[in-house]
C-alpha cells in the first residue's frame, strides 16, 4: 500500500496544488513503512516564505544525507 501526504511551509496536510513538499510512505502487509520518500513540490523560487537558501538542504534532508553509506560502509557526507 501507498500512502501519499502533500505539505505547505508548516507542514499541514493540504492539496497537491497548495503543497511545497511531500511524503511518500510505502507500506507492508501489516503497515509497517518499508520504504519512505521526501520530496519538493515546486521550484524553491515558487515556494513563497522561504527561509533557507536555494540549494541549501532542509534539516530533514541532512539528516537522510548524513546517514548514506558507500558500498564499504562508509558514511559519503559526512565531514
Amino acid at each position: 500500500m501507498i500512502q501519499k501526504f502533500y505539505l505547505d511551509d508548516q507542514n499541514n496536510i493540504v492539496s497537491l496544488e497548495e503543497s511545497t513538499h511531500f511524503i511518500i510512505q510505502e507500506l507492508d502487509d501489516h503497515d509497517n513503512i518499508i520504504k519512505e520518500t521526501f520530496g519538493v513540490t515546486k521550484k524553491p523560487w515558487e515556494i513563497e516564505n522561504q527561509n533557507q537558501k536555494v540549494g541549501e538542504p532542509t534539516k530533514e534532508m541532512k539528516e537522510i544525507l548524513n546517514n548514506i553509506q558507500d558500498k564499504n560502509g562508509n558514511y559519503v557526507f559526512r565531514k
